[in-house]
């Protein structure tokens, strides 16, 4: 099993949703856009090795400029698939801590939600005391590690 990065219990609970909201976002974009990076990888790494083998000073002028053309226009394909890449939103980021930890009726979204319908003071005070709930699941609060597949 993975060992999940936590945060110290120094900083609030507001200080420590933020970090580990701030984890788990770099941690998928990291997933989502490293298959859409790896194109542009393969042709660059192609590109190297031709040139550390010094096929390129061994052709004629004119295959130097075709190869280095189809590197260019290979490179351009390459970076095609980077406009499927989206950021990970908000709703995704909480539910993602909140399947990390294994954390039942999402206490994290509760820390930013509201209540709907009219508001009352006795409304105000339960959505208060279940914040209040909810943030006592929150005590060992950590973020999820990239997933490879």
């Amino acid at each position: 099993m993975t060992q999940r990065p936590t945060f110290s219990s120094d900083r609030g609970l507001p200080g420590r949703l933020a970090l580990s909201r701030l984890a788990t976002r770099v941690s998928m974009m990291v997933e989502r856009g490293w298959p859409l990076l790896l194109p542009l990888v393969i042709v660059a790494s192609l590109f190297l090795s031709i040139s550390w083998l010094g096929i390129f000073s061994r052709v004629p002028d004119m295959a130097r400029i075709g190869l280095v053309a189809a590197f260019a226009i290979a490179a351009l394909a390459a970076l095609y698939p980077l406009r499927f890449f989206r950021l990970p939103g908000a709703a995704e980021i909480d539910r993602r801590i909140e399947a990390a930890n294994q954390l039942l009726h999402s206490p994290v979204l509760v820390q930013t939600d509201r209540p709907s319908g009219r508001e009352s003071s006795f409304s105000q005070a339960l959505w208060r005391e279940h914040q209040k709930r909810m943030a006592g699941k929150l005590d060992s609060l950590g973020a999820d590690l990239p997933r490879t597949r």
